[in-house]
Order: structure tokens, then C-alpha cells, then sequence
């Protein structure tokens, strides 16, 4: 047993990993399987030498080993080896040096009072075949921290575009569009956007008004032509747009506040409330009631209260709000592709517990992501979409707030790689 920083301990118990939250036992339902792991690499097939690598830490540290490829929830990992030891084993998003190995067994400390936790399988569905990511050059040559110059200069001067970042609800943060990064709230998603030659991004007040107040959307419009000459038509731009902030620019172009050119322009949606949610009820209650600290942290995190009365903005995303469902027609034509999430608790960080409580006591009729059903996410697509972020239509294992990229990528399986979706989507 092993306690993080952040809260969060990890429990091991008949080869699986699983995580409680410590101080609310609420568990993570996304389980690591040990045995799986070391399946994976007893399957492994030799990399042939004479394979163009693309990523510069593979080429680097194990330029003069044996290399090893196989997968693990879809995901490509190599396992460098001299001899019968490996020496690293390498992911896209992770590098694991081996300094030793002991064939001693470690006991780990079980709680007298194991939670019960929701078990799943490993693999959730088929898993798609995905080239590896040291031979993908359009994707490795584009980032920085794989991208090896000796091999990827051919392939290092693509068409760019312009992006455009529109957030959701819980923005308190006011200015003009920030240019170049707001890491506030979506992370790091400016390093993995090798495909934008500019970047914007959107800071109205997402609080104390709804997506229909008009000069919240005559903001997103602003941001939405932010750097250009036109400040009407929106066009030559990748738009990613997270949650509220789809509703508010379809409400801006229905009310013909700012207009979209379709061929060239598109739009990127990430967990978006199309008929409401009924979280925003919960919500609710949330502010007139005497909850646990996850739930006080989140509400004052994401600005769900204006002291006992519920905010503006989530009141404005309950199912039954006054012309809300016309959103939803309205919003299809324009729409290039989406994200969707589909675990309350998604990646291991300070968001999860407060979510999963929020989506197990919100009576949503679908898999969903702690705030947003997926059905309602996937607006009648759901065929659509697939467990690989190389996807246009992702369904991702990750929940709200993961879907910004502010909580980065988890390190194991491609359906938990939110910040991935966002690479040379144009």
C-alpha cells in the first residue's frame, strides 16, 4: 500500500492495482492488472534493426540494445534488452529505466477493511490496431520531446493553421483572448498542437451567466476571430471548444452574432451538454447542503455556488431550460468531430473523486463523465466513435475536466490519452 501526495492511496491485491481516495474511500474504477503487464511483455516481438525510428529517446538509449515491441491497452511499448536484462521499456509517454530485478517478493499491506471496488476487465473492447508512435513521423516529428531532426527533417514543415480555445462553464478569469498557451485551464495542450501556427484562447466569465446571455457570447465570437481583420466570420481555423462553450457559439451564430465558413474552418467538440445535464441538478443541491470535501473542493473549484444559490451558468444546463434542445440541430452542421468521456472518475488526479460522486448521484442513463452522459456527448454519433485519440470521434476513458488537457495523458492504454486528441486535428 502506498499513499501519494495528492490524497490518493494504491492498493495491490491478487495482481491488480486499484486507488482509493483516502479520506472518502471512494475508488477508482479503472484497474491495472499486473499479470497483464507481464503478459504483454512475455508476447513481445523483436523490432527489426533496420526500422526508421522516429522518436529521438528510442534511437538514443537503445540505439545498441535488442528491441522488443508489443501492446498494452492498445498502446505500443518497446522493451530495450542487452542480453536477457531490459534496460528500459518506452512508451510514447513514458520511459522506464531498469536498474534492477529481484526475484524476492515484495508483500504489500493490505487494509484490514478492503473497499469494494467496482472491477473491470482490463480490456473494455476490441482494441484497434494503431501504428506505433516511433514510426508514425507525422505525429513524432511534431513533438518536441519525441521528434528526432536527424531522420525528421523531411517531414517537419507541414501546412499549420490557426486554433481557437473556447472554454466551458467555471471560468472566472476575465481578459481578452490569451495568445499562445492558458495552461490555467487546459494544461500543457499547447504542446501537442504541432498543427496550429496560432494559438487563441477564450477567457469570458463562465459564472454568473448562461450559455444565452448575449454578451457572453459576443466574447466567444471575439475570441473566435481573435488576430484576424474579420471580426464576423470565423474561417481558415480549427476551433476545440469545451463543454458550455459549444452551446454558447451556437446561440452566437443562431442570433447571427458571428458566422462560421465550413469549408474552411472546423470544429472540434469536448464533452458537450447538447439536451443539459442532469448534474446540473445535483449541482444544486450541492449549494444548500452539508456535503463531504471532495464535493465543497470541486464546488468551490469550479464555481458551482454563488452562496447558497446555485450559479447561473449550471443553472442555464439544467435538461428543462428554456430553449436549450434547439441547440442541439442547430450545433450538428458545423460539427467536425468530438471527444467524449466516459469515466467519472478518469485520470488519477484531485478532479476524480468529487466527480465520480457527482456522476454516481446524478442518475445519468449512460456511461458518463462526472458532469456530461456520453449519449448526450455523442449527439446521435455514438457509431462513430473509437477508443483511439487518432479518432475524429474519441471515446475516452477520462472525465469533465480531463477533457481540457489540463490533467495530461495516463500512461497506460490509448483510451486514456485526452491531451493526444488534440495532435494534427485540422
Amino acid at each position: 500500500m502506498k499513499e501519494a501526495d495528492n490524497g490518493m492511496i494504491h492498493y495491490f491485491q491478487n495482481g491488480k492495482f486499484f486507488t482509493q481516495d483516502s479520506a472518502k474511500g471512494i475508488c477508482n474504477d479503472e484497474v491495472f492488472s499486473v499479470n497483464a503487464v507481464f503478459k504483454a511483455i512475455e508476447t513481445s516481438t523483436p523490432l527489426s534493426n533496420n526500422t526508421i525510428i522516429f522518436d529521438k529517446e528510442l534511437s538514443k538509449r537503445c540505439k545498441l540494445l535488442a528491441k522488443h515491441i508489443t501492446k498494452y491497452e492498445g498502446e505500443s511499448f518497446v522493451i530495450c534488452t542487452e542480453g536477457n536484462n531490459i534496460q528500459y521499456i518506452i512508451s510514447r509517454d513514458l520511459l522506464i529505466t531498469v536498474k534492477s530485478i529481484t526475484k524476492l517478493r515484495n508483500k504489500f499491506a493490505v487494509p484490514p477493511q478492503l473497499p469494494q471496488c467496482k472491477t473491470v476487465e482490463v480490456t473494455s473492447g476490441p482494441i484497434q490496431e494503431r501504428m506505433p508512435w516511433f514510426k508514425d513521423e507525422k505525429t513524432s516529428c511534431s513533438l518536441s520531446w519525441t521528434k528526432d531532426e536527424s531522420v525528421c527533417s523531411p517531414f517537419m514543415n507541414l501546412p499549420k493553421k490557426r486554433c481557437v480555445f473556447i472554454h466551458g462553464s467555471g471560468n472566472k478569469v476575465v481578459g481578452p483572448p490569451a495568445f499562445g498557451e492558458w495552461p490555467r485551464y487546459w494544461g500543457d495542450v499547447h504542446k501537442y498542437v504541432p498543427q496550429c501556427d496560432t494559438l487563441w484562447f477564450a477567457r469570458a466569465e463562465a459564472v454568473h451567466r448562461g450559455w444565452d446571455d448575449e454578451q457572453f457570447q459576443w466574447d466567444v465570437c471575439e475570441a473566435a476571430t481573435a488576430g484576424t481583420d474579420d471580426k464576423f466570420l470565423i474561417k481558415d481555423t480549427t476551433l476545440f471548444i469545451h463543454s458550455l462553450g459549444n452551446l454558447v457559439l451556437t446561440e452566437a451564430i443562431r442570433t447571427g452574432k458571428c458566422a462560421i465558413d465550413t469549408e474552411t474552418t472546423t470544429w472540434y467538440s469536448l464533452g458537450v451538454p447538447f439536451d443539459g445535464s442532469p448534474a446540473a441538478i445535483m449541482v444544486a443541491e450541492v449549494c444548500v447542503g452539508n456535503w463531504s470535501e471532495p464535493i465543497r473542493w470541486i464546488a468551490e473549484k469550479m464555481c458551482y455556488c454563488n452562496g447558497k444559490k446555485q450559479s447561473k451558468v449550471y443553472e442555464s444546463l439544467h435538461p428543462e431550460y428554456p430553449n436549450l434542445k434547439r441547440l442541439t440541430d442547430l450545433a450538428k452542421p458545423y460539427i467536425t468531430g468530438a471527444m467524449c468521456g466516459a469515466s467519472s472518475w478518469g485520470l488519477n488526479t484531485k478532479y476524480a473523486p468529487a466527480l465520480k460522486i457527482i456522476g454516481a448521484m446524478s442518475k445519468f442513463k449512460s456511461d458518463n463523465d462526472g458532469m456530461v452522459g456520453f449519449e448526450n456527448c455523442a449527439n446521435g454519433k455514438d457509431d462513430k466513435f473509437g477508443d483511439d485519440p487518432n479518432d475524429t470521434f474519441y471515446r475516452a476513458k477520462v472525465n469533465h475536466a480531463d477533457l481540457t488537457c489540463r490533467n495530461g495523458n495516463g500512461y497506460f492504454g490509448i483510451a486514456r490519452k485526452p491531451c493526444d486528441y488534440f495532435i494534427n486535428k485540422t
